[in-house]
């Protein structure tokens, strides 16, 4: 009678409390904008790098997200232990869903022996600040304790139906059907599914069975779950559908059965990638070629209009640059800055990438809505034997960057010899000035680029000539207070 009236209590506290969201503490740096656009990416590993931080800090948030993470095995290793632990940290801190969640795990058995006089603390807790959940779960286990010891038995779909929470996520903090497709227990899965467990319901992430199974890899799992009529488009709270899951992970033999089952390759999560883009991202190239069967659909653009084989140019290897463009990928598409993928893979020093788009034939003087070209970047950000490669394959030796500055200008800058080499052996003027009227002479004697330097006199570089500033390499070498510079430049 006791836990009745302390259940009618709360749940006319709950009518006043106004809500769980003004429960908790206001949003702080732990849940910042970065932490929150890596979850959205699905980047967990970088989110869960972030709340370690901030969670070792003390705020309450961070703790619990990351108590989340160890839960689900996300970004972090799986680890009931962690969880629990830093549920405990965050609820201890009045952070009501902590404090409802880590109620569920003592109850479960989570991380030890299943405690339901520590979970029944935490859920009055919970319940006393208006959480409807737990003042739900109060009620149900009030009801459960006062059951007659021989009820009626019901249909044993009936009783699946009618379980409680308590009773639908026996261990690990979810439903039981979902917590066996996570670990790849297939006959445990068949048994609950011909019991007559729901196939979509969901936990607190929103993800399905299917989509716990499809992101691990459970194959058989996901076949039997399709079977049993499984939405293969369901969603979670991120926008991931089972396809875009198991495309983040590789399982490619998973991508395959989901694609059989007619999953929508289209469809976009939150950040606005489709599976293909999701893959491209993390090179797999089995769950590439699967997609990529697709045909236009296999080559769907992410959000901000980069293409795979953009995506894939930054940093996948050879074979997963090859396969693309086997299977149609665009080798010049643009996207809206106008970058193509052999511009992407010049900036990122991508070598076995540029050397697969070049012999596909990819335009290496097309400039993106910049005026930089593939070669502009890749000296810019001191690539040089990228470089060499596009001198080699006819890159313009004297075009300039927006900012006036010729190749030789920007291989003297970053002290690359050998692309200096090849440019003067190509053509290259060594006395074209820039806006400020510096020489690549100039820039070399700046940069102290002494084999630069004489490289370029020997080429016919004027060591008279004067920019803007009416400074001469010399003056340049002496303000540096290279002395021996300075002398060969005299």
């Amino acid at each position: 009678m006791a836990l009745h009236r302390f259940v009618l209590t709360i749940a006319c506290m709950a009518v006043f409390a106004s809500g769980e969201a003004a429960a908790e503490a206001p949003a702080h740096a732990a849940a910042s904008s970065e932490i929150d656009t890596a979850v959205r990416q699905g980047a967990y590993v970088t989110a869960a790098k972030l709340l370690e931080k901030a969670a070792a800090a003390g705020n309450a948030e961070a703790q619990y997200q990351l108590a989340s993470l160890y839960r689900s095995g996300r970004g972090v290793g799986q680890d009931d232990a962690l969880a629990l632990k830093w549920m405990t940290a965050a609820a201890t801190q009045d952070h009501v869903r902590a404090q409802y969640n880590l109620a569920k795990m003592y109850l479960s058995g989570r991380a030890g022996a299943p405690d339901p006089v520590a979970a029944k603390t935490w859920l009055q807790k919970a319940a006393a600040r208006g959480h409807a959940d737990a003042v739900k779960l109060l009620a149900e286990i009030a009801t459960a304790q006062h059951a007659p010891d021989h009820p009626k038995a019901a249909p044993p779909k009936q009783q699946a139906a009618n379980l409680s929470p308590v009773a639908a996520a026996p261990r690990n903090g979810r439903p039981a059907l979902l917590d066996a497709a996570l670990r790849g227990q297939v006959e445990v899965t068949s048994k609950l599914i011909a019991s007559g467990e729901r196939v979509d319901a969901v936990d607190e992430d929103g993800n399905s069975a299917l989509a716990l199974a499809a992101g691990a890899g459970h194959a058989t799992i996901v076949t039997g779950l399709i079977a049993a009529g499984a939405k293969v488009d369901s969603t979670n709270r991120v926008g991931d559908t089972p396809l875009i899951r198991a495309a983040a992970k590789g399982h490619s033999e998973v991508v395959g059965h989901l694609i059989k089952a007619k999953a929508d390759p289209t469809h976009r999560n939150a950040s606005g990638s489709p599976a293909v883009i999701v893959a491209a991202r993390r090179c797999h190239e089995g769950t590439l070629a699967a997609l990529a069967t697709l045909g236009s659909n296999g080559q769907l653009p992410a959000a901000d209009g980069a293409t795979p084989l953009m995506i894939a140019a930054g940093t996948c290897p050879k074979p997963v640059m090859a396969l693309l463009i086997a299977r149609g990928a665009p080798v010049d598409a643009l996207d809206p800055q106008h970058r193509s993928a052999l511009w992407f893979a010049a900036q990122r020093n991508n070598r076995a990438a540029v050397a697969a788009l070049l012999a596909a034939g990819a335009d290496h003087n097309r400039a993106d809505a910049g005026g930089i070209t593939p070669l502009h970047i890749a000296l810019e950000r001191g690539n040089g034997e990228i470089a060499l490669e596009l001198v080699q394959r006819g890159g313009d030796v004297e075009r300039p960057t927006p900012a006036g500055n010729t190749p030789l200008m920007l291989a003297s800058q970053h002290g690359l010899q050998a692309v200096a080499e090849l440019l003067l052996r190509k053509g290259a003027k060594p006395n074209v000035r820039n806006p400020t009227g510096n020489t690549a002479l100039m820039i070399a004697a700046r940069e102290n680029r002494a084999e630069i330097v004489r490289l370029l006199l020997a080429a016919g570089a004027d060591r008279g000539l004067r920019n803007k500033k009416r400074e001469t390499a010399n003056d340049i070498a002496t303000s540096t207070g290279n002395t021996d510079l300075a002398q060969l430049l005299r």
